[in-house]
């Protein structure tokens, strides 16, 4: 077999197929590297011959998509995160990489009049970026693992310009009958095995490489050696992704190709984080009522000894009516299933409503479970606010990284998490006493997950922490007496609870089995909307620089304390998010349903929908958990000192 070329002067290595494809400790794949190498036409897919060439770089194509990585110059540890040999690439490249993946997506959904077939593919690569870039920027991993997310970002952005490339200039050159081969595109270009091919890409100007067999028939004009890919790195990652080309990929309308195959799988394999599953409250049975609060009877008392005084007719008096006064005891007045105002922030009014309109929850058969510490633990203890300082990297870490046990907390082992004790104790063998030894077994088992899984110490009141949006070293007395410390954790806590809760809720209300992964990812990107743009799962976990999140659920009367005047308009499209998530759960009602399809709102129409929505949400979260979810509050609030009122 020959390689020849009409139109270049140079002959690159030919990728020859296997059934392993080699991944190499840059991220790429080798000379199987698509985005970098040419590849032999894959049927279907005439873009990735369309992707730019670093031969011929064009100012339009960001530098940092060419850029090769190494773990040893572009990563590095991150101490803050509690566990070992976990760190981000460097902070510049992060950002660069970040314009660039938005630079491209915009640039492909900005490309007008292209068929909805056409353009699906390539709302895929978007949404793939948009897991890519969460994963890179808000998670932690090993420099491998970092390394290759990065890689991935570069190569899913090179596609996409190439699908660019391909519908702004050879989809219209395919489809003419002009010769455009003088106007040689500074694309990668193509092998190809067929006359016909090497004739198309030769009249569109696309640099193409003709295998053919050698015969006395081929004219050879000159001879070069093959071009060996030197730029890529030659030592190879362990263990190697594997390709099996008759498999079909993630995308169901795509032909069973090993380009896709792969985009997806390694995308799958870096970059897709699931939240853990929180168990749903089974034990509860939906015949029975709830529980009754325990009541004092208060009645009438005779004195002993005396009669009873006789009415006008010589018959005993009618009785009086008893005077019932309902008595709520204080495991009942529980935040987890008693709404109690919380004491240093302010609930937003439609939630608060919504929380005091469940009433009292009954008694849960199990213990209920939360993804981040309860704001309620944080309203009182000093060694918990000081701690949680401490620990809140692992925490946010431990919610979407599969190395580390993710499982939601019970209260207790929040508690006991948030005290700081990470020794492990020795259970007496001698004691019967069963209870005293799953307490013992729970407090060892969270002194693994934070001492071991973290390499934590047990807490000392010595330790100076750091905490964004407060501009000194956090010591215990400063998370003691600072309220900026307190408010930040408090609100952290609400919001990244809320978020997972959310979360956990759609997944049982809308459930994932039967989704393929990209309808499983779109569901978690629509989901996202609620609390910003479009994004993974992996934005549950929130930025916590102050300003950087919106509060999102305003009044828009101006005379509540949550009020905003003209600036609920800005929280409307967030709210239209939420209304179109839960008009997907059972009991959403038609008319608030309807509403979706209104072009603008009134203020009236605002308060109803956000009314009703978090008031379905706290029901049918109720329903499924047995507790009571965490709302929502605003980040950047003054202390608002409240005394906790109940209704009696």
């Amino acid at each position: 077999m020959a390689v020849t070329s009409p139109n270049q002067d140079w002959i690159p290595a030919h990728p020859v197929e296997r059934r392993v494809v080699r991944t190499y400790q840059d991220g790429l794949w080798g000379e199987h590297e698509y985005s970098r190498w040419p590849q032999p036409l894959v049927r279907h897919m005439w873009h990735v011959a369309c992707i730019p060439s670093s031969r011929n770089p064009q100012p339009d194509v960001p530098p940092v998509f060419w850029l090769a990585l190494a773990a040893r110059r572009d990563w590095q540890e991150d101490p803050t995160v509690g566990v070992p040999g976990l760190g981000f690439l460097s902070s510049e490249l992060r950002k660069n990489l970040s314009k660039a993946a938005q630079y491209v997506s915009t640039e492909f959904q900005n490309i007008p009049d292209i068929a909805a077939h056409r353009r699906s593919y390539g709302q895929q690569l978007c949404l793939v970026l948009t897991q890519c870039l969460d994963r890179m920027n808000r998670l932690p991993s090993y420099a491998p693992v970092a390394v290759a997310v990065g890689a991935h970002i570069q190569r899913v952005g090179l596609e996409l310009l190439g699908l660019c490339t391909y519908f702004h200039e050879v989809f219209s050159r395919i489809n003419s009958a002009d010769d455009f081969s003088q106007d040689l595109l500074p694309v990668l270009g193509v092998f190809a095995r067929d006359g016909a091919t090497v004739q198309l890409a030769t009249r569109v100007g696309l640099p193409v490489w003709f295998l053919q067999p050698i015969t006395q028939h081929l004219k050879v004009w000159k001879t070069v050696e093959s071009t060996s890919p030197f730029f890529m790195s030659a030592e190879e990652s362990n263990p190697p992704m594997r390709h099996h080309p008759d498999e079909l990929g993630a995308v169901a309308n795509l032909t069973s190709n090993w380009v896709s195959n792969m985009v997806f799988t390694v995308t799958g394999q870096l970059c897709t984080s699931r939240l853990p599953r929180m168990e749903e409250d089974a034990a509860q049975d939906p015949t029975q009522g709830p529980l009754k609060s325990r009541r004092i009877e208060l009645t009438e008392i005779s004195t002993q000894g005396k009669p009873k005084p006789l009415g006008p007719n010589g018959e005993p008096p009618p009785k009086k009516k008893t005077r019932r006064i309902p008595i709520i005891s204080p495991e009942q007045r529980h935040p987890a299933r008693y709404f109690t105002p919380a004491i240093y922030v302010t609930i937003p009014e439609p939630w608060a409503a919504a929380l005091k309109a469940a009433g009292t929850l009954a008694q849960p058969r199990q213990s209920v479970h939360y993804f981040f510490p309860p704001p309620f633990l944080l309203d009182s203890v000093h060694q918990y606010i000081h701690n949680a300082v401490r620990i809140r990297e692992f925490c946010r870490l431990r919610l979407l990284d599969p190395i580390v046990s993710g499982e939601p907390l019970t209260i207790a082992e929040w508690r006991a998490a948030l005290w700081g004790d990470y020794q492990v104790k020795d259970i007496p063998t001698e004691t019967d006493d069963r209870r005293l030894k799953r307490k013992l077994e729970d407090k060892n088992g969270i002194a693994r997950l934070f001492g071991n899984g973290a390499a934590l110490t047990s807490y000392s009141p010595a330790s100076v922490e750091r905490l964004p949006g407060v501009d000194v070293d956090v010591s215990a007395e400063v998370a003691a007496t600072d309220p900026r410390v307190r408010r930040m954790l408090l609100w952290e806590a609400h919001e990244v609870n809320f978020r997972c809760e959310l979360a956990a809720l759609d997944s049982a209300l809308v459930p994932r089995a039967a989704m393929s992964v990209m309808e499983r990812w779109g569901r978690e990107a629509f989901l996202s909307g609620v609390w910003g743009e479009d994004a993974s799962i992996a934005s549950v976990v929130p930025d916590v620089r102050p300003g950087r999140e919106p509060f999102l659920w305003l009044s828009a009367r101006g005379d509540g304390d949550d009020a905003g005047g003209d600036s609920w308009e800005a929280a409307v499209p967030r709210l239209r998010r939420f209304l179109a998530v839960a008009s997907q759960w059972p009991g959403c009602k038609d008319e608030v349903r309807a509403l979706r399809s209104a072009e603008t709102w009134t203020a009236e129409e605002f308060d109803l929908v956000q009314r009703e929505v978090a008031s379905l949400y706290v029901s049918q979260f109720a329903s499924r958990f047995g507790r009571l979810p965490i709302p929502p509050v605003a980040q950047e609030r003054p202390p608002v000192y409240l005394c906790p009122a109940h209704d009696e």
